[in-house]
């Protein structure tokens, strides 16, 4: 048994050193499996806080086009009421010269009625007098212009036809 013993021994602490070795290699591989998976959850989390903060930031973006939107919509309901309120105070000048027409009609004195819109009517038409009386003048001086310039063109050919006429007498002689 003692011859044994010395074998079993040796045996034993190869055994050992095996299960040791074994032990380690175990270790080293869980190790490196903790440390994987250590990089791959940092991954995911940054890759998650990226993703946070880029939803963040589309958030944010939309919020502001959605207030901007909200802003350009109101200046434009704004800016149409300031408008139609002008054209009813306008319509309601004219629905008031409307009927103050109407009643001087009934009464038969229409030619006395004084339409005073401010003045602007009586103005307008005596502005667009004006400009018609000065878009007449300027119509009638372009037709003069026209005719002196068909005159004188006329005067050329004539002009031009005779000297023709007498060169050609000059060398029939």
């Amino acid at each position: 048994m003692r011859t044994n013993l010395p074998e079993e021994i040796r045996q034993a602490k190869w055994i050992t050193k095996e299960g040791q070795q074994i032990i380690e290699n175990a270790r080293e591989k869980a190790d490196k499996l903790v440390s994987e998976v250590k990089e791959k959850t940092n991954v995911m989390m940054s890759e998650q806080e990226l993703n946070k903060d880029a939803q963040t930031q589309a958030n944010e973006i939309l919020r502001r086009a959605r207030e901007e939107e909200l802003n350009i919509i109101k200046g434009a309901d704004e800016y149409a009421d300031e408008i139609l309120s002008r054209l009813e105070e306008e319509i309601n000048k004219i629905m008031v010269i409307l009927q103050k027409s109407r009643m001087k009609i009934k009464e038969g004195t229409v030619a006395d009625y004084d339409i005073n819109y401010e003045n602007k009517t009586t103005e307008a038409v005596h502005d667009n007098k004006k400009t018609e009386a000065i878009k007449e003048e300027e119509y009638e001086e372009e037709e003069y212009e026209e005719e002196e310039y068909e005159e004188e063109e006329y005067e050329e050919e004539e002009y031009e036809e005779e000297e023709y006429e007498e060169e050609e007498y000059e060398e029939e002689k």
